[in-house]
């Protein structure tokens, strides 16, 4: 990929982004480090999955799209970048500050 094909996967300045992620495969223990994580006072983490990595699969996350007259729509980070980053900062705004 080129510079300008990937220019919309940068981060908008002075966003308020993850310190980490975490991703695993099911039934790998993702939930239990979830939970453990959670209970620390200075680790904030939205209250449900946010799949910004997995967002295309039509089948395992249904809920991402939607028929607007008669045609199916999705988020597409190249068609729409500030409206995508602004989805998924969304997750993060009511982290406390540290």
């Amino acid at each position: 990929m080129t510079s300008e094909q990937t220019r919309e996967w940068v981060a908008p300045p002075n966003a308020r982004l993850p310190d980490f992620i975490i991703c695993g495969a099911m039934k790998c223990g993702t939930s239990t480090v979830h939970k453990l994580l959670n209970r620390h006072p200075h680790v904030y983490i939205p209250t449900r999955e946010i799949h910004f990595f997995d967002i295309d699969d039509i089948f395992g996350h249904t809920d991402f799209y939607f028929q607007d007259k008669s045609r199916w729509v999705w988020p597409n980070i190249a068609s729409n970048p500030q409206g995508y980053w602004a989805w998924y900062l969304s997750f993060f705004e009511q982290a406390p500050e540290n």
